[in-house]
């Protein structure tokens, strides 16, 4: 009996300890979403074109009209930031708008593409099988309760078992305790 509670309790232990690498994780991606001017410029940029153009046909129309926005507006801020109002000033006089238009378009693109380093949590917590995690998680939970029963039906009026049960608990709680100590390190 107590080889059984013990290799489930082990079980049980490995899949809170893997579930628990999920976090810090997930922790991480919202932070760079948070933080990320662009990501949220382009979301808003989004959700507003999204309301304005429902009656299109394709998510593809949508995504092409908000990157093209995106970008143009970015390149204009850059080109205004890197290059200066003066020079911004004498430069253009030569230039037709479709060239300027072009040169901001390319400017945008450069910073727009920057988001796949800028958002590297976000792209990693992306491969995590939500389902899996969910599914993990509910069968963690329904082992813990039949656990939980076997041991509360195994060690009623025996001295012996409740002192191993216990001290089991307390060396779970103790490993859980310092994994996850170490995980927010």
């Amino acid at each position: 009996m107590e080889q059984c509670l013990c290799l489930q309790q082990l079980e049980a232990l490995e899949k809170v300890v893997h579930l628990m690498n999920f976090f810090p994780m997930l922790e991480e991606a919202c932070k760079e979403l948070k933080s990320s001017r662009l990501f949220l410029k382009l979301l808003e940029a989004v959700l507003k074109t999204g309301n304005r153009m429902n009656g299109t046909y394709g998510k593809t129309t949508l995504l092409h009209f908000v990157v093209q926005e995106i970008s143009r507006s970015e390149g204009i801020r850059v080109s205004e930031s890197i290059m200066g109002r003066i020079m911004n000033q004498r430069s253009n006089k030569n230039r037709t708008e479709e060239e300027k238009e072009e040169d901001y378009r390319r400017m945008g693109l450069d910073l727009v593409s920057g988001l796949n380093t800028e958002l590297g949590n976000v792209k990693k917590t992306a491969t995590i099988d939500l389902e899996g995690l969910v599914s993990s998680v509910s069968n963690l939970r329904d082992g813990l309760g039949k656990l939980r029963c076997l041991a509360s039906e195994k060690i009623k009026g025996d001295g012996e078992n409740i002192a191993f049960v216990s001290s089991m608990s307390s060396y779970n709680m103790r490993v859980l305790a310092i994994k996850f100590h170490n995980r927010r390190r």
